[in-house]
């Protein structure tokens, strides 16, 4: 069987940037795969593990039927939960991947003695929970958040103009961070480009690959939840996050402990928790496409009208016109409305449960449709609203559904 080699990783600082690296050699080619941050965390980077680069490497290799072979030392740990466990659940979730032969030229048990608190920050729902109630007196102190890790491996857009919107976040993030006394370890890396696979399904393990960078600081990540533990499961997805409660601690090593975190809440409530801390009313960032959002959020993605409609049924949306363009969201509103009624997405059916038990409004256009036309279809039809040179069907579509309605009721 074909193999990749991972070589031992090497640091370099140049230009004000610390950048750890690894020759992937493939059976075809050879390729480097690399992580930088500022050179003021050089430090806080642990190049004598190949940890973190046999996380990021897997979801190649198990694609490819491709055994690995690493040139270097991986934690003992790691390697027993990726061989006896994790593998297999990757199996069972991502259509195509096989389980493949993993060896390590030495395994080790050290301990780099990291006490940090690492959690992913995006300014969104789920992270701004996550410092909500891992801020200082919330939790036991080895549990209190010490670093924000900001990074670029997919989620902001996985095309030519991913890194400027990385660096508008950034700069947002850390005027936020800077308030909280909070350190932003900022990550861009090559490896969206070298993985090529949707970052939705994978965006679990890109993330957990960067703390393990880090472990002479890192002792704990805590990556935040998509799900409430309810609708944690193992199973074919279009989202790896449906198993993070089971799989991130699978990703721990002898230093650093990989949580999920934020599993207790249901999204609505979590929507509803953050709504009360003033620092989100400026900075909730929850955006798809922000290449297309005149303020932080485009206002109209399936993010963000999922948040503004939750805003809206709390009461609190006006809090938020600095962060989202109402008229813009009035204007999807009816589709998407139509969308949370007919959708068995577990999200959307809280948002559904939350309509009927807070009595919020909903026009009976938007009941009828979603009773009556396939999901599927409504969401295509928003799909096409939203794309601008479409815009002009869905107008046409919903003023016919409408008048189809009255029609209906007057026969």
């Amino acid at each position: 069987m074909s193999t990749i080699r991972i070589q031992s990783p090497h640091t370099a600082i140049c230009n004000g940037k610390a950048r750890v690296s690894s020759q992937i050699v493939f059976p075809d080619k050879t390729q480097d795969l690399w992580f930088e941050c500022d050179a003021a965390f050089a430090d806080h980077l642990s190049p004598e593990t190949c940890d973190g680069f046999l996380v990021a490497v897997l979801l190649i290799a198990m694609r490819n039927g491709f055994d690995v072979v690493v040139d270097g030392k991986v934690s003992s740990k790691l390697f027993y939960n990726i061989t006896q466990y994790y593998m297999k659940i990757l199996e069972l979730q991502i259509h195509g991947l096989k389980t493949i032969a993993v060896k390590a030229s030495e395994l080790t048990t050290a301990n780099w003695k990291g006490s940090g608190v690492f959690t992913g920050f995006s300014a969104g729902v789920d992270s701004f929970c996550t410092l909500i109630d891992h801020s200082r007196g919330q939790v036991p102190r080895e549990y209190e958040i010490t670093h924000f890790l900001f990074n670029n491996v997919g989620s902001h857009g996985q095309e030519e103009g991913d890194r400027a919107v990385f660096s508008e976040r950034l700069f947002r993030l850390n005027a936020i961070a800077e308030k909280m006394k909070v350190p932003v370890i900022a990550v861009d890396s090559n490896l969206d480009s070298l993985l090529n696979m949707g970052f939705q399904l994978t965006h679990s393990i890109r993330n957990a690959a960067v703390p393990l960078l880090f472990q002479r600081t890192c002792g704990k990540f805590l990556y935040s939840s998509t799900y409430h533990y309810g609708d944690v499961h193992v199973g074919k997805t279009y989202d790896m996050a449906y198993s993070d409660a089971i799989c991130l601690p699978l990703l721990s090593t002898e230093t650093t402990e990989c949580l999920s975190v934020g599993g207790q809440y249901t999204r609505f409530k979590k929507t509803e928790r953050i709504s009360s801390y003033s620092e989100t009313f400026e900075s909730l960032d929850v955006c798809t496409d922000p290449l297309h959002a005149s303020r932080i959020n485009c206002s109209k993605c399936w993010k963000c009208l999922r948040t503004e409609l939750t805003f809206e049924i709390l009461g609190v949306l006006d809090h938020y016109r600095d962060v989202f363009e109402l008229d813009i969201y009035k204007r999807f509103q009816w589709l998407f409305l139509c969308d949370v009624l007919g959708s068995k997405d577990p999200l959307l059916r809280e948002i559904a449960n939350a309509m009927k038990e807070r009595k919020y409004h909903v026009p009976f256009s938007a009941r009828f449709v979603a009773r009556v036309f396939p999901n599927a279809l409504i969401v295509f039809v928003r799909a096409v609203a939203i794309e601008p040179n479409l815009r002009k069907i869905y107008w046409r579509i919903r003023a016919l559904s409408i008048r189809s309605i009255k029609k209906y009721f007057t026969l």
